[in-house]
């Protein structure tokens, strides 16, 4: 019978084919290897192909291997291949292709889940491989969640503040630590600015303000700036 093989005429007998082989006909006198990216149990008619995630890079096998964390099974399930730079696959048992990572975020192992960009940094990239991709929001602006993808998703310093020039990631990752009140006697009435305007002769303000006001009757104040 199929699934079986006779190696002489007339035996009463015949042996069933071993794992990783198979007989598709009556009459065979050996059975036959499975392929690579296939595989058999005893009494096979035919090879099954290795399920999805899994592969055998070997003939004969009688069962499939799970790609690893960091690789993939390839189409046809005969390989288990190492992920490209820029991918990753952080479970086992990737088919096809590994995950390319987002933008907002960067892989620098292969097995494991990207991480987000810090707070005060975005992404605008997919496939980063390290937290250098993450760049600093501009001069004026601070980044308060992590994965930012592009710089129009950091928020701007309000009216009545500013941002100082050099800050760090870390100093740009709240408005409270990014953005400054506008000194006394100084204004900004425009969102992101790096530096406070002084207030025109003969008006004054206190601090964090967005005008200046006429200095009071009877008092004046001379602009030194």
């Amino acid at each position: 019978p199929k699934g079986t093989f006779c190696e002489n005429q007339g035996m009463t007998f015949c042996p069933p084919c071993e794992s990783g082989k198979y007989s598709a006909n009556l009459g065979q006198t050996k059975c036959k290897s499975c392929g690579h990216g296939k595989y058999s149990s005893p009494f096979s008619e035919s090879c099954e192909a290795c399920s999805p995630g899994r592969f055998t890079n070997n003939k004969g096998s009688s069962s499939c291997s799970q790609a690893r964390k960091g690789y993939y099974a390839s189409e046809r399930q005969d390989r288990e291949l190492d992920c490209p730079d820029g991918t990753y696959s952080d479970v086992n048992g990737a088919q096809g292709a590994c995950s390319i990572v987002p933008k907002g975020y960067f892989a620098v192992r292969k097995d494991e889940m990207p991480e987000p960009c810090p707070r005060g940094t975005f992404n605008p990239n997919e496939g980063s491989v390290s937290n250098s991709s993450c760049e600093i929001c501009p001069l004026g602006k601070y980044g308060n969640s992590v994965g930012l993808v592009s710089s129009e998703l950091c928020v701007s310093c309000v009216p009545g503040k500013y941002q100082k020039p050099g800050l760090s990631f870390h100093m740009k990752s709240s408005e409270a630590l990014a953005c400054t009140n506008c000194e006394p006697n100084t204004f900004s009435n425009v969102t992101g600015a790096s530096f406070c305007l002084p207030c025109a002769p003969g008006s004054t303000s206190g601090a964090g303000q967005t005008y200046c006001s006429p200095c009071p009757s009877g008092t004046f104040l001379s602009n030194t700036q």
